[in-house]
C-alpha cells in the first residue's frame, strides 16, 4: 500500500509535529550564534569565488526526520535557495528542514552572486517512522474446521509511510485455530464465532501496532447421517424416538443441518422429531423402514433405516379345532396359537392344557382331547388353553358340543296337556339316546289328529270344541332319522278347556300417546277401546273390567289431566266416574260393584282413594270430586309412591304397592271396610301384580329398584296362608306387568322393553306370544267372561229366531240357470240414503241365516256404522257402534258351499278370523270377491288357517245396491269421515201359499 492511501488525518497530525521540533530547533540556533550590533565593523573583503557546497546533520534516519542544512563556505553577498527533493523549499546558507515520508530525497542548494551560480546536491534517505497501524487483507475470515487461509497484512508508520518488509508478529485463540509467522491460519476443530480470532501485533521505533482480525469456524462439508438407534426393533405400534445427526467430512455434527424423516411403509408414521409409531403390520427381519435426509449449505444426502417390526405382546390364544360335532368317546386332537391384538402369530413359550367341566372330558398335555359320555353343550370357557410369551400370559377358550347317540325314544314335555280353547301352545318334544342324552338336531314329523290344528314352528293351536281328544298329538322319528333302525313314535291327549275370558284389556304405550286396546282371544285382533282413543289425540291408560265384564274403567287424559271413566266397548258409551282436583288413574272396581279405589296423582307421593260409587234418580253415575263425603284416604305416607289398588276376590281386602325413591318396595293389604284399621299384611321387596281368583294367593313382582315398572323382575305367586312361593314360568323375560285369567289357569305379561306381550299356563305348559316386540304394553286385565264356543248342535240362537212349519223353504226354482230366485227371508236395512234390500240364502247358510235374523230381530244392527268403504271393493259393518269391540259375544260355525261364491257384486257374507269364528260383522262386496271364497280352482281352501280368508255366503242385496257405491272411502280406525249408519234393520218373511 503506498502513502496515498494513509489517511490524511494521521499525517497532518504527524507534520504538525515535525513543525514544532523544526521552529525549535531554529530558534536554538539564533540564540547559539546571537548578532553582536557593538562589534567593529571588518572592511569588506574581497571577492571570492561563489562556492555551493553543503553539509547536513544526517544523512538517514526515520521519519519524521529533521535535517539542518548549510553552505560549507557561505559567501555573505551570495543567495542561497534549497529544494529539499520533497517539494519543499527554502533560502539562506542555513536551513532546517524536516522530512515526513520515507524515502530518498535530493537536496539540491542553487547559489547566485551577481553573474555567477553554481549547484550542488546531495541524498537524503528517510526510512519509516515508529510502528503506527496495520492493515490485513480482511476483517474476518470465515473458515471451515481445517481450512487454512493466509493473512496479507501491510504496515505502516504513526505518518501513513508504508513499512517495507514489516516484522509483523501473528497470534491465534487457540479455540478458533492456529497461525505460523508468515500469517498462515488453519481453522480450528471448534465450531464457533470468535471476535479477534487472530491478531497482528508490530513494534518499531519504541511504540507498537496491533490489529484483531474476527474468525468464523464452519462445519465441513455435509458427508453422512448418524442415527440412533443404528437399526430399529420395536412392536408394532409401540413407539420409538429415534434421534439423527448430520456430519461434516470430520465427523463433527452439524448443528445448522436440516434433518427430514420419512415413512417407508404403509401404516407407519414418524413426525419431525424423530418419534416413529409403526403400524399394524409386522416387517421382514432388517427391512427398510424409514428414509432421514440431512441438508446443509446447498447439498442433500439420504440415509435409509432398517429394522424389524415385531408383532405385539400375546392377547389372545385360539385354538385349532372344533369340538362342536362330537360323540362320546371321540378322541380330537388340538392346537392353540398365540396372536398379538392385530392377528399377528407369536410363537409361544409355553402352552397349557385344561379341561373346565369334568362331565365335558379330559385333554392331555399335547391337547389330545377324548369326549366324556354326557351329550350336552357346554360353555365357551368348557376347554381352556393358557399360553406363555416373554413373561405375558393369556387364555384361549373353545366350547364343546357332545352330540348324543342313536335316538331310542320321544317324548312329549307336557303330556296330556290342557289347553285354552282357541289357544296356542308349543308342541315341545323331548328326543333321547340310550344314556337319557337329549337328542336336538333331528327331524321329527308331528301330526294333529283332533282338537285342533297345526300351526307353523310346531304350535298346536287348540280348537273351540271342548273335551278330551285322545291321542290328538302324534310325534314320529323315521328310520335312521338318528341312528335309530326303526320308526320311533308316541301320541299324547290333548284337553280343550273353556277359556275364562274372551278380551283382554291391554295398555299400549306409543310414539306420543298411551291407547287402551282390546285383545281378541278367540281371533287375536288388537282393536282400540273406542274411536276416540283410536285417534291418538288423548291418552287412556291403566284399564281394569267391572266384575260382570259389562264396561272398563280406565285413565283419560281429557283436559290434560288423567281422571277415571268406564265405557261399554260393545256399545261406545262413555261416562266420567272421577273429577278430582289432582287426577285419578290404575282404577280398581270392587267385586260387588259397589266401590272404586284408585291412586290420585298427588305431586310426586300418589295416594290410594276408596270411594262408594253413586247414582242418580235416573240411574246415571255420579262423578267423585274432591270434596266428596265418600272419598277416603287409605295411603298416608307422603314418602312414597302408591300404585296399583286391586280388590281380594270377596271384596275383604284391598292391596297396593307402595315404592320409595330408592325404588325399595312394599305391598300393603288393607280392610276394604276399615282401612283406617291397622294393615292386614305388609310384604317388603314386591310388586303386587294381581289377586289370584281363589282369594289365598298373589301374584307379585320380585323387588324393583329405580322405577316401578322400569326394571326386570320375576314373577311368582304368594300363598297368604302357607308362605310358599311359587315361580312361575316367563321364557327367561323380565317382567314390568302381569295378570292373571278370570279363572287362575292362565297369566299375561308384558317383558322389559322390545319383548311384547306373553300369555303362559300357571302350570307352565305352555307360554305363547300375544303380541309382538313391536308393541310396549304396560297394564293389562282379563274380561271376567267367559269365551263362548260355537257348538252348534246345541246352541240356541234365541227366543226371537223364525220356526217355519216344514223347517227351510226350498229354494230350488231358478230363475235362470245359476242363479237362485229370491227366498222367503229378507233383511232391509235403512239409511240416510235410501233401503237396502238383502236377499238371504237359507238353504245354503241356514245357521249363519238364523244367526242374522236373530242379531236383526233384537236390533242389534240398528244405529252400526258402514265402518269401512272401499269404493269399488266392499263395503263392511255389523260389528258393533263404529266396528270397535269385536263380536255379538259369541261365535258360529262356518258354512261353506260351492253354489255360495263371491261371484257378482252385491254378495253378502259373514267376516271371520279363522274358521268357526263368525260372529256379527257382515261384508257386502261390490264386485266379485273370488279371494273371500272358501274355494279355488284347486278345490276347498285351508280355512283353519287364520291367514286364509273364507267368509261364508248367505245373502244377497237385490235392491239398493246403489246406495252403497255412494259412499266415501272410509277406514275403520279413521275419524276424519263421519261413516253412514244402518238407522233400522228390519226382517221380512214372504211364506208360500
Amino acid at each position: 500500500m503506498d502513502s496515498h492511501a494513509i489517511p490524511r488525518k494521521r499525517r497532518r497530525a504527524s507534520v504538525i509535529s515535525a513543525l514544532m521540533l523544526a521552529i525549535a530547533f531554529a530558534l536554538f540556533s539564533c540564540t547559539s550564534e546571537p548578532p553582536n550590533p557593538t562589534s567593529t565593523p571588518v572592511p569588506t573583503p574581497a571577492p571570492v569565488l561563489l562556492n555551493s557546497d553543503f553539509s547536513m546533520a544526517a544523512d538517514t534516519a526515520m521519519a519524521p526526520m529533521p535535517v539542518s542544512f548549510y553552505v560549507d563556505d557561505p559567501v555573505e553577498e551570495a543567495s542561497y535557495s534549497w529544494d529539499f527533493g520533497d517539494g519543499s523549499s527554502a533560502v539562506g546558507a542555513q536551513s532546517e528542514h524536516t522530512y515526513l515520508d520515507a524515502g530518498s530525497f535530493t537536496v539540491r542548494l542553487s547559489a547566485t552572486l551577481g553573474s555567477q551560480s553554481s549547484r550542488s546536491q546531495k541524498s537524503v534517505t528517510v526510512q519509516p517512522g515508529a510502528a503506527g497501524w496495520i492493515v490485513v487483507d480482511t476483517e474476518a475470515v470465515s473458515l471451515r474446521s481445517g481450512q487454512r487461509y493466509l493473512f496479507q497484512a501491510d504496515a505502516y508508520d504513526e505518518l501513513g509511510n508504508r513499512i517495507p518488509d514489516p516484522d509483523i508478529e501473528w497470534s491465534a485463540d487457540p479455540s478458533a485455530g492456529s497461525i505460523d509467522s508468515d500469517g498462515a491460519f488453519t481453522a480450528g476443530a471448534e465450531i464457533g464465532f470468535w471476535a479477534s480470532g487472530v491478531t497482528a501485533r508490530l513494534e518499531r521505533g519504541g511504540t507498537t501496532a496491533e490489529t484483531k482480525l474476527d474468525v468464523e469456524v464452519v462445519y465441513d462439508a455435509l458427508t453422512s447421517i448418524r442415527v440412533e438407534p443404528e437399526s430399529v426393533l420395536t412392536r408394532v405400534t409401540w413407539d420409538l424416538d429415534l434421534n439423527a445427526a448430520a456430519l461434516d467430512v470430520a465427523g463433527r455434527v452439524i448443528e445448522e443441518a436440516e434433518i427430514a424423516w420419512e415413512v417407508l411403509r404403509r401404516g407407519d408414521s414418524i413426525d419431525q422429531t424423530g418419534f416413529y409409531t409403526p403400524g399394524e403390520s409386522v416387517s421382514d427381519v432388517d427391512e427398510a423402514l424409514l428414509l432421514v435426509q440431512a441438508s446443509y449449505d446447498g447439498k442433500q444426502i439420504q440415509h435409509i433405516v432398517r429394522g424389524t417390526i415385531e408383532p405385539g405382546i400375546l392377547d389372545r390364544i385360539e385354538i385349532e379345532g372344533s369340538l362342536t360335532d362330537i360323540t362320546a368317546g371321540d378322541t380330537v386332537p388340538l392346537s392353540a396359537r398365540g396372536f398379538d391384538r392385530f392377528g399377528h402369530g407369536l410363537e409361544l413359550d409355553k402352552l397349557e392344557w385344561r379341561v373346565n367341566d369334568d362331565d365335558a372330558g379330559y385333554i392331555t398335555d399335547e391337547g389330545l382331547f377324548t369326549a366324556g359320555t354326557l351329550a350336552a353343550e357346554f360353555d365357551d370357557t368348557a376347554i381352556e388353553a393358557r399360553g406363555f410369551k416373554d413373561g405375558i400370559q393369556t387364555f384361549g377358550y373353545i366350547p364343546i358340543t357332545v352330540k348324543p347317540s342313536a335316538a331310542v325314544s320321544i317324548e312329549f314335555t307336557h303330556p296330556n296337556d290342557s289347553i285354552p280353547a282357541g289357544s296356542g301352545a308349543p308342541i315341545d318334544l323331548r328326543v333321547s339316546d340310550a344314556h337319557g342324552n337329549k337328542i336336538t338336531d333331528i327331524d321329527v314329523y308331528v301330526e294333529v289328529n283332533s282338537g285342533g290344528m297345526l300351526q307353523s314352528g310346531n304350535v298346536f293351536k287348540a280348537g273351540f270344541e271342548e273335551g278330551d281328544f285322545p291321542d290328538a298329538i302324534i310325534a314320529r322319528i323315521l328310520p335312521q332319522a338318528s341312528g335309530n333302525d326303526q320308526e320311533i313314535k308316541t301320541a299324547t291327549d290333548i284337553q280343550v278347556r273353556r277359556r275364562s275370558s274372551d278380551f283382554i284389556a291391554v295398555e299400549i304405550a306409543g310414539p306420543q300417546n298411551t291407547v287402551v286396546y282390546l285383545i281378541n282371544l278367540a281371533t287375536s285382533e288388537l282393536i282400540p277401546l273406542s274411536p276416540q282413543m283410536a285417534s291418538g289425540d288423548h291418552s287412556s291408560a291403566t284399564p281394569a273390567w267391572w266384575p260382570d265384564g259389562s264396561r272398563i274403567a280406565f285413565a283419560y287424559d281429557i283436559g290434560g289431566r288423567f281422571q277415571i271413566y268406564d265405557i261399554d266397548p260393545f256399545r261406545n258409551d262413555m261416562r266420567q266416574i272421577t273429577a278430582v282436583e289432582d287426577g285419578a288413574i290404575m282404577p280398581a272396581i270392587s267385586p260387588d260393584g259397589s266401590k272404586i279405589a284408585f291412586v290420585q296423582t298427588t305431586g310426586w307421593a300418589w295416594q290410594i282413594e276408596l270411594a262408594d260409587l253413586t247414582f242418580d234418580r235416573d240411574g246415571q253415575l255420579v262423578a267423585l270430586n274432591s270434596n266428596s263425603d265418600n272419598m277416603i284416604r287409605i295411603s298416608q305416607s307422603d314418602e312414597h309412591r302408591h300404585l296399583r289398588p286391586i280388590f281380594s276376590p270377596d271384596g275383604a281386602w284391598i292391596m297396593f304397592t307402595s315404592v320409595d325413591a330408592d325404588g325399595n318396595s312394599v305391598v300393603h293389604l288393607v280392610d276394604a271396610d276399615d282401612p283406617s284399621a291397622d294393615k292386614g299384611l305388609e310384604l317388603r321387596g314386591a310388586f303386587g301384580m294381581d289377586w289370584h281368583p281363589h282369594g289365598h294367593s298373589l301374584l307379585l313382582l320380585a323387588e324393583l329398584k329405580g322405577s316401578p315398572v322400569g326394571e326386570s323382575a320375576s314373577l311368582f305367586l304368594y300363598d297368604l296362608n302357607s308362605s310358599q312361593v311359587t315361580p312361575l314360568d316367563t321364557g327367561g323375560n323380565g317382567i314390568i306387568m302381569a295378570a292373571l285369567s278370570p279363572d287362575g289357569t292362565e297369566f299375561v305379561f308384558a317383558g322389559d322393553e322390545n319383548s311384547g306381550m306373553w300369555l303362559s299356563d300357571t302350570d307352565a305348559s305352555g307360554l305363547r306370544q300375544g303380541l309382538s316386540s313391536r308393541y310396549r304394553p304396560s297394564m293389562a286385565d282379563w274380561r271376567p267372561v267367559e269365551l263362548v264356543l260355537p257348538t252348534p248342535l246345541e246352541r240356541d240362537l234365541g227366543s226371537t229366531s223364525l220356526t217355519l212349519p216344514s223347517g227351510n223353504i226350498s229354494r230350488d226354482r231358478y230363475a235362470s240357470p245359476g242363479q237362485l230366485e229370491s227366498g222367503p227371508f229378507t233383511v232391509v236395512l235403512s239409511t240416510g240414503l235410501g233401503e237396502i234390500r238383502i236377499d238371504l240364502y237359507n238353504h245354503l247358510a241356514p245357521i249363519t241365516v238364523d244367526n242374522f235374523i236373530n242379531l236383526v230381530n233384537q236390533g242389534y244392527y240398528d244405529g252400526l256404522a258402514f265402518h269401512t268403504v272401499k269404493p269399488g271393493s266392499a263395503v263392511f259393518t255389523g260389528s258393533i257402534v263404529d266396528s270397535f269391540g269385536g263380536t255379538a259375544g259369541y261365535y258360529i260355525p262356518s258354512e261353506y258351499h260351492l253354489q255360495a261364491r263371491h261371484d257378482s257384486p252385491g254378495i253378502v257374507s259373514m267376516v271371520t278370523r279363522g274358521e268357526n269364528m263368525a260372529s256379527s260383522e257382515f261384508a257386502i262386496a261390490l264386485a266379485p270377491k273370488p279371494e273371500w271364497d272358501a274355494f279355488d280352482e284347486n278345490g276347498p281352501k285351508n280355512c283353519k288357517d287364520p291367514e286364509t280368508i273364507c267368509y261364508t255366503v248367505f245373502g244377497k242385496v237385490v235392491e239398493g245396491l246403489n246406495i252403497l257405491t255412494q259412499f266415501e272411502e272410509i277406514d275403520r280406525y279413521s275419524s276424519s269421515v263421519s261413516p253412514h249408519r244402518i238407522l233400522k234393520a228390519r226382517l221380512e218373511v214372504t211364506l208360500p201359499n
